[in-house]
């Protein structure tokens, strides 16, 4: 009777321990339930900010080969109205030399002519001077 009573002590003893084993097992699935939904939660979030990051980044990289391209396009324009202007700044400069060599060789002809006209003059004149002595 008292191993009964040591038995049933020992008994309760083991129910009280089962229930607080059970109690403690059930509180510590619904903490890990709690912390994978939290970690569910949080995994989404870092998943939609990677997203938003990554269409972010996309768009700053479609964006900066927008810009790498019309820089392109304005430095080719640059060029292309610097080389028009260099042209035609040599066009006119040719045109200006053309003119002034012109204008050059007119002045070279009459002063030759004048000084032909003034040989011929002094020629003339010691001609007549010449035969006037002749005479």
């Amino acid at each position: 009777s008292a191993l009964r009573a040591r038995l049933a002590v020992l008994a309760r003893s083991q129910a009280v321990a089962r229930t607080q084993l059970k109690g403690d097992v059930e509180a510590s699935a619904a903490r890990q339930a709690a912390t994978n939904v939290q970690l569910s939660h949080d995994i989404e979030g870092i998943a939609l900010k990677t997203a938003t990051d990554k269409n972010r980044q996309d768009k700053d990289v479609t964006e900066l080969a927008n810009n790498a391209a019309s820089l392109g396009e304005a430095v080719a324009a640059a060029r292309r109205t610097a080389r028009a202007d260099r042209n035609r700044k040599q066009q006119m400069l040719n045109a200006s030399l053309a003119e002034g060599v012109e204008a050059l060789a007119t002045l070279v002809k009459k002063e030759l002519a004048t000084h032909k006209a003034n040989i011929y003059s002094r020629v003339g004149a010691f001609d007549a001077a010449a035969k006037r002595k002749e005479a």
